[in-house]
């Protein structure tokens, strides 16, 4: 078997994984349909599990807080924060302040997850924002510092140009 076709991409690149999804699928239908096109496959792939909090800026007002500080809550549980470096024979260690990971493993454990406000007040992640299940992308592929990914199109022995007109064509709707 012996293909002579051509391939090329075509980017999409935006901060909304969904929405980049969606684009994807309009323009790989769209894309199909052009004569001497054989092939169109997508690099986004969704299926990762991950959880989303999403925080109400009123309910966090109510309680006295400001989003920025909830997302450093959020971001001190999941990810870390270095407390201080220590040396240790000669070597500097770092000491990393982070939530143990069975605390925080599921979104009803993380919506649970206690810290204090301004006030002293002891308040739950969950008081502030909404904590829920979604998926996400298996790899995030980056375009110029924004999520993305590509539709790779595959030509038939078709002039290249007039494919990839077609395809510019077909892919923004005109």
């Amino acid at each position: 078997f012996e293909f002579s076709g051509k391939q090329f991409e075509v980017d999409l690149s935006g901060p909304d994984f969904e929405r980049l999804g969606e684009k994807s699928r309009v323009i790989e239908e769209r894309v199909r349909g052009l004569e001497g096109v054989v092939g169109v496959r997508s690099s986004l792939v969704a299926g990762q599990p991950e959880l989303e909090v999403v925080i109400d800026e009123e309910r966090a007002k109510d309680l006295e807080l400001d989003v920025e500080e909830v997302g450093r809550v959020v971001e001190l549980a999941v990810a870390g924060r270095r407390l201080t470096t220590l040396i240790d024979d000669g070597r500097e260690v770092d000491v990393n302040v982070l939530v143990a990971q069975d605390h925080i493993g599921s979104d009803t454990d993380l919506a649970s997850l206690r810290f204090l406000a301004r006030d002293g007040r002891t308040v739950t992640l969950g008081s502030v924002a909404d904590v829920r299940w979604t998926t996400g992308p298996k790899a995030i592929q980056r375009l110029e510092r924004e999520r993305g990914g590509a539709e790779r199109v595959v030509d038939q022995c078709r002039a290249e140009g007039v494919v990839r007109q077609g395809v510019t064509k077909r892919a923004v709707g005109q």
